[in-house]
């Protein structure tokens, strides 16, 4: 089982997100939905760039959201896990993307 916190989120190359108003507004090629992120989920999306591990996000959202360690980890780990399920993140063992 992998370690979510361990892992560097990035936007799936697929995906093309822009924020507007606030809100990142997110579409999937694969099934073609529209996705509009929260201001957690669009803070997020706008820090996955492949360079941040899920732990690293955890603490700034920790920062910015004043959420004690256990919550912020929490959820952005959960967080993450579903947008990788819905194709709009990838994460990589490693920072910068695939080897």
């Amino acid at each position: 089982m992998r370690d979510i916190l361990k892992l560097y989120p990035r936007h799936h190359p697929e995906a093309a997100g822009r924020i507007l108003d606030g809100e990142a507004v997110v579409v999937t090629p694969a099934d073609s939905r529209m996705h509009t992120l929260n201001e957690v989920g669009t803070f997020l999306w706008d820090r996955a760039d492949g360079a941040r591990s899920v732990a690293e996000l955890a603490v700034a959202v920790e920062a910015a959201f004043e959420a004690d360690a256990d919550t912020a980890r929490g959820h952005t780990g959960r967080f993450v896990t579903d947008l990788e399920s819905l194709g709009i993140l990838v994460l990589d063992e490693a920072p910068g993307g695939p080897a």
